[in-house]
């Protein structure tokens, strides 16, 4: 019979619970985020190609998506900036 030392044994044990946090962290490694406290807040940002971060300062996707060409890969939403809240209804008197 050959026994499976315990090392190997605990190494399979934690190789689900390793890929897991790995698969965590680089969510959130792509998670837009502002460059700085206070600025590029705006709805849209560019991400640079490389590991260069976000440009978050786009109001319009059409902004965001004439920026990436040729210097960014792609535009995301900013999860910084909530959504704008919908108009208010006005009431009609009766």
């Amino acid at each position: 019979m050959t026994y499976a030392s315990p090392l190997s044994v605990l190494c399979a044990a934690l190789r689900p619970a390793l890929a897991a946090g790995l698969i965590g962290t680089a969510a959130l490694a792509m998670t837009p985020r502002p460059a700085a406290a206070g600025s590029n807040n705006a709805p849209w940002c560019a991400q640079l190609a490389g590991d260069y971060g976000f440009v978050c300062s786009f109001y319009s996707f059409e902004q965001c998506r004439d920026f990436v060409r040729g210097v960014a890969q792609f535009c995301v939403r900013n999860l910084n900036v909530p959504d704008e809240p919908p108009a208010p209804r006005k009431r009609s008197r009766r």
